[in-house]
């Protein structure tokens, strides 16, 4: 009786052996044999930024996957290699573009398997827009007044222009400017330009402060 339990456990030990090397060389291939790879990279590509104009460089970047590695990628931009890359990600700079101009790219990549398979991204493309001109938004700035509203007071953020007269540079008195006479009777000095009330404490020059203070703001003074 024992002599038949053992045989049994001994069969059923063999019939699980065997089902363990089937199911290896199905799944894993045979036992002691290489896995070959024969899956090619997964490979996306993208460029920013995603309008650009015709003044502006254009970054493409390209990212490879794989189980074994990356040992190659190109980017393609206008059907040529704009670059060539032995690891992910891999970018390229290019442009600025011509306006109107429409330009197609696309990435490949290889494994670092024996194989080496090859992946390849979707063909991506994009139209290069014009610049748009930057609005100008103005303001009348006389000297008139200036005591209730100094060039220190001024709100430079909503402005991108400022409208300050036609003057020009004198040495009479130091620092100060003239304003030509329309008259063509010679210019009136700056003194007598910028008196704003005699006794007022208001009579030195602005233009200095202001056009110190707009260009520190990013705004033009037109004088």
């Amino acid at each position: 009786m024992q002599k038949e339990v053992s045989r049994r456990f001994v069969f059923i030990l063999i019939i699980l052996f065997l089902a363990f090397l089937v199911f290896k060389t199905i799944y894993q291939g045979p036992i002691g044999a290489k896995v070959i790879d024969n899956t090619p990279p997964t490979v996306t590509v993208t460029h920013n930024p995603p309008s650009p104009n015709s003044t502006q460089r254009v970054t493409f970047t390209a990212t490879a996957k794989d189980e074994s590695g990356i040992s190659q990628i190109n980017i393609f931009v206008d059907k040529g290699i704009a670059r060539t890359c032995t690891s992910s990600p891999c970018t390229f700079t290019g442009g600025p573009y011509s306006a109107g101009s429409t330009h197609t790219y696309y990435a490949t990549a290889r494994d670092a398997s024996p194989n080496q398979n090859l992946g390849t991204s979707s063909k991506q493309s994009f139209t290069v827009a014009t610049p748009i001109r930057p609005l100008w938004v103005t303001a009348y700035y006389a000297t008139w007044g200036v005591c209730e509203l100094t060039p220190q007071l001024m709100d430079y953020s909503a402005v991108t222009h400022i409208i300050h007269h036609s003057i020009e540079p004198t040495t009479m008195p130091p620092n100060y400017w003239e304003f030509p006479d329309p008259d063509g009777g010679g210019p009136i000095t700056g003194q007598q330009y910028f008196e704003r009330g005699i006794g007022d404490g208001c009579d030195q020059p602005i233009q200095a402060d202001l056009i110190n203070l707009a260009h520190q703001n990013g705004v033009k003074v037109i004088l």
